[in-house]
């Protein structure tokens, strides 16, 4: 190994003839690999060395352990007196290697400079790093860690995240990083979080990982195809992700690997996050297993209060509940000004008050402080001599002519670099926070070596960049990456640019990326859209932006395949008419249709309006598959809006449509939607068959998709619905079996939004056999999982069952006011669905507490609905209510009234062969005849239908019936 020029470091200077460390007139002699081992890290000062590369250069072809590198390591700190706890030499990165952190002086006597994301020790800082141990300690113990660190930019998070983690000493610790990118939009779902595992399954021990997530967590290896390289996985690579499933199996997951070793997952810059990356956060907030993990999120406050971004809510919702923990940064004192001022100057003789300028001047902002203090070091006014660092001007105009701002500190910073530097950065500004030399090499159109060199020189003598860690292009090919210091200089480079140039540099880094994934290019689809918008060329960003929406609907988020779907038919606008324009834009119709339906409910006007301008586009075209999906949602729309006789229209215009298409799938759904509005108004026998056909033209396999193209999975509704005609028509053993299935089918699809489903079904089944501590529960689930993914009409369908459980277990005031609360949310959607349904219960509850007159007004408000939107079948039970409060009234005439509404309800379950609610109106109406003395015919009404159950025997109904016959059960 030759070393030809000396290197100092005040007050230290390395003699490469003599191999000799001098310390002013001292001379600190050292072994020659001690000696090799601290030139070749003081030759890259501020770069991250790794072990492998050391033991390489200074014992080139000899098998030598760490052990003899690090007692080296320890020769030279005792040499320089230097603290491994408090470095301000050599800095360990665990597991990976050395830094040295000092300033030096080459033979050229050109100061390296230090910039503010890769201080060493984070000055100032002391406390922090203390309490970012503490939560460490907890996370070892098992109890799980949630941490946010906020600040505003430039004041230190990743500093402060970086030296936290290269301390990090206790063994087997895995560390994870990922960062959330601004895409001018929503991004990637779960971006980060699929690049810090993807990290993680690439390092030391990477196998064990995969193994782990191909057991536990498969969805998650299924969005990481390059790790998926083997036949076992192929099957893999089918599954669908959703929102639950992903939640659920990371959760499980995590919780498995901290068994074999602690986790630390650092997700930077979270104001940019997409949201479902929130949604774990809060999962893994909420789960109360033990788990050895600690997250580290960086965020900036305001970004995230400007941008109207959940994470503040969501921040301030787990810290109410103790389940995070908040570390706000504040801008540096006098007292860490000076400490600096020693790290980055080691035996400089400064005045004392020049940090006291530096920090009236700066308001103690690091990255202000480090810009500021670099221009001085540029400027000559400090300067390094054979004695240590001093400065030359005169304190009191330390500052004058300086830029008064950090974003014009660092315009003048960048304007004194190279051409040729400047047009890297511009590249590099554009292809992302973190770039690789290829994707830049690629823009540029010249050698990635070259390109290299440019970025290792920003690196080294400029600090605008860092060294990222590599990220492997997807035919396994390592690419060099770095990333800027801060955002704000990708900022000030990106936005110096004319629109022209911005134009043209995204358009080749799109083409790049393209080149780059070829068939893997999906994985990325935003990305590459947000650059293909930016080159005008909006054919390829609608076709990337729809890729990028079905993505987000493949992994059930919703919200961002919302806003993704309406971005690519904004773009979409505006290429030019074509047939393939106009599939295009009706395939991303149907796209943000179905995420409505998710996110704002069936009977949102925007599903109307949209479902009905894609029918009327269609027609012109004529029956094409978008046509029957069109039809699809505006029979939902008025299902759950009403009048039900338009959604029956509708149903039955599917169902031609599909006969005619001869298409199964087509069948399959036209069966689902038109049992719906059949069940609803009352036609039990005829909407139960066509729920058998559905679920008999059911297939696991070729129907998963439709879970996504529908909103929902048809044999979970054709079940869930089923099982309430099955009730009705009185079969009640059947319809709970019905009702189970659906919810265990929904959960072994993990689709969230079916479940829900099934889940506010099945309480309503329940409510109906009256077991209501069962419905509570029931009812509970789904409102927490509608709450969870944002299904509003599950909500408020959960909130209602509840209610009316809780009210009928002698919780009256409560449950009198959730049915009510349930009713207005449901009228302030629109749905009217269930309308009448909620006002019974809520008549009921009323009557059971003695408040007759609103018992009333609320019955006769339930009644008028069934007559407006052709929803009946509730219709048999209202009478059935109103005649049982008139009857609590007391009042001698109503007796005539309640045997009226009896009979009516008699007269309507008949007409319906609906046999349950034809047994309570003969319970109802026998019991006033026995009141009257007329227990035989009473009996004998009574009987007739009793023996035509053939199962339920154990129900409240029919346990009342016996007992009014006078029978055992």
């Amino acid at each position: 190994m030759k070393h030809d020029r000396p290197i100092l470091f005040p007050p230290f200077r390395l003699d490469p003839v003599n191999q000799r460390l001098n310390c002013d007139e001292r001379v600190i002699s050292l072994r020659p690999k001690t000696f090799g081992v601290l030139y070749h890290l003081a030759e890259r000062a501020n770069q991250l060395v790794t072990k492998d590369e050391l033991l390489d250069v200074v014992w080139p072809g000899l098998n030598v352990g760490d052990a003899v590198l690090k007692g080296c390591v320890r020769e030279i700190r005792e040499a320089l007196g230097d603290d491994p706890t408090a470095p301000r030499f050599i800095e360990t990165a665990h597991r990976l290697g050395y830094r040295f952190i000092a300033p030096v002086i080459g033979a050229d006597r050109s100061p390296s400079r230090v910039a503010v994301d890769e201080l060493p020790t984070p000055v100032g800082r002391e406390s922090e790093l203390a309490r970012m141990q503490t939560w460490l300690s907890r996370s070892l113990d098992g109890q799980r860690q949630i941490v946010f660190v906020t600040g505003e930019p430039g004041i230190g998070k990743t500093t402060l995240v970086e030296a936290f983690v290269e301390r990090i000493t206790q063994p087997g610790v895995r560390v994870g990083r990922g960062q959330c990118l601004e895409h001018h939009g929503v991004g990637e779902a779960y971006l980060p979080l699929l690049e810090a595992l993807g990290r993680l399954c690439r390092e030391s021990g990477g196998k064990r990982l995969i193994d782990l997530l191909r057991r536990h967590a498969p969805s998650w290896l299924a969005q990481l195809p390059s790790l998926v390289d083997d036949a076992g996985d192929a099957a893999g690579q089918q599954i669908v992700g959703t929102t639950q499933r992903m939640l659920r199996e990371l959760a499980e997951a995590i919780e498995v690997i901290t068994v074999e070793g602690p986790l630390v997952l650092v997700l930077e810059d979270l104001h940019w996050s997409d949201y479902s990356t929130l949604d774990l956060l809060a999962a893994l907030a909420r789960r109360r297993e033990p788990a050895r993990l600690l997250v580290v999120g960086t965020y900036r406050r305001e970004d995230a209060a400007s941008r109207d971004h959940p994470l503040g809510h969501l921040a301030l919702e787990l810290q109410t509940h103790r389940l995070c923990a908040s570390l706000p940064l504040a801008d540096l004192s006098e007292e860490a000004v000076a400490e600096y001022l020693r790290t980055r100057f080691a035996a400089h003789r400064f005045p004392a008050d020049l940090a006291r300028v530096v920090h009236q001047r700066t308001e103690g902002n690091p990255l202000f402080m480090v810009s500021m203090l670099d221009d001085l070091v540029t400027r000559g006014d400090i300067a390094a001599e054979s004695s240590g660092w001093v400065l030359k001007a005169d304190v009191s105009d330390v500052a004058l002519g300086l830029p008064e701002n950090v974003r014009q500190m660092l315009e003048h910073r960048i304007d004194c670099l190279l051409s040729d530097e400047q047009r890297v950065l511009e590249a590099a500004s554009v292809a992302g926070q973190v770039f690789s030399s290829v994707s830049v090499a690629t823009v540029l159109e010249t050698d990635v070596i070259r390109v290299e060199d440019w970025c290792d020189a920003l690196v080294r003598r400029h600090h605008v960049l860092s060294p990222a860690p590599p990220r492997e292009l997807p035919d396994g090919t390592p690419a060099t990456c770095y990333r800027f210091n801060h955002a704000l200089y990708r900022n000030v480079v990106y936005e110096r640019m004319s629109a022209s140039r911005r134009s043209l540099l995204h358009g080749r880094v799109g083409y790049a990326l393209e080149a780059s994934y070829g068939e893997r290019i999906k994985e990325i689809a935003a990305e590459v859209a947000v650059h293909f918008e930016e080159s005008r060329d909006h054919e390829k960003a609608v076709t990337y932006f729809q890729h990028a929406a079905e993505n987000a609907a493949n992994r059930s988020a919703n919200h961002e395949a919302e806003i993704l779907a309406r971005r690519a038919l904004t773009i979409g606008a505006r290429v030019s008419e074509s047939p393939e324009r106009v599939r295009r834009m009706l395939a991303l119709q149907m796209t943000l249709g179905s995420a409505l339906i998710a996110t704002k409910g069936y009977s949102a006007p925007e599903v109307e309006h949209l479902f009905g301008a894609v029918r009327e586009q269609c027609r012109l075209l004529g029956e094409t598959p978008d046509l029957f999906r069109a039809l699809w949602g505006l029979c939902r729309f008025y299902l759950v809006r009403t009048p039900l006789d338009t959604s029956r229209g509708l149903g039955e215009e599917m169902l031609a449509f599909a006969e005619r298409a001869h298409d199964p799938d087509f069948i399959l759904q036209a069966h689902n939607s038109l049992g719906a509005p059949l069940f609803h108004l009352g036609e039990f026998e005829r909407a139960l068959t066509h729920f058998e056909h559905g679920i008999a033209l059911y297939h696991p396999e070729r129907h998963r998709s439709h879970a996504y193209l529908y909103v929902q999975d048809p044999k979970v509704v054709c079940l869930a619905r089923g099982s309430l005609a099955l009730w009705c028509l009185g079969r009640p053993d059947k319809a709970l079996e019905w009702a189970q299935e659906a919810i265990a089918c929904a959960r072994r699809l993990a689709h969230p939004f079916s479940e829900a489903f099934a889940l506010s079904f099945g309480a309503v089944v329940l409510e109906f056999r009256r077991e209501w501590r069962a419905a509570e529960k029931l009812a509970e689930a789904a409102i927490a999982l509608s709450a969870q993914h944002g299904f509003p009409l599950f909500s408020i369908m959960g909130v209602l069952v509840r209610g009316g459980a809780l009210s009928e277990q002698e919780n009256g005031d409560r449950g009198h006011q959730m049915i009510a609360e349930s009713a207005s949310a449901a009228e302030a959607a629109g749905a009217q669905l269930f309308r009448s349904y909620g006002l019974g219960m809520l008549a009921r509850a009323y009557g059971k507490a003695g408040r007759i007159k609103d018992a009333c007004a609320v019955v006769t408000q339930a009644l008028a609905l069934t007559g407006s939107t052709g929803e009946r079948f509730y219709e048999a039970e209202l009478h059935r209510i109103f005649g049982e409060i008139l009857l609590r009234d007391g009042a001698p005439e109503n007796e005539s009234r309640a045997e009226a509404c009896f009979r009516r309800a008699l007269d309507i379950a008949i007409d319906q062969r609906a046999q349950s609610w034809k047994l309570r109106a003969a319970v109802s109406l026998a019991r006033l005849y026995e009141k009257r003395g007329r227990r035989a015919e009473a009996h004998t009404m009574v009987e007739e239908v009793y023996d035509s159950f053939t199962e339920g025997m154990d129900t409240a109904d029919l346990h009342e019936a016996a007992a009014l016959l006078g029978r055992s059960v």
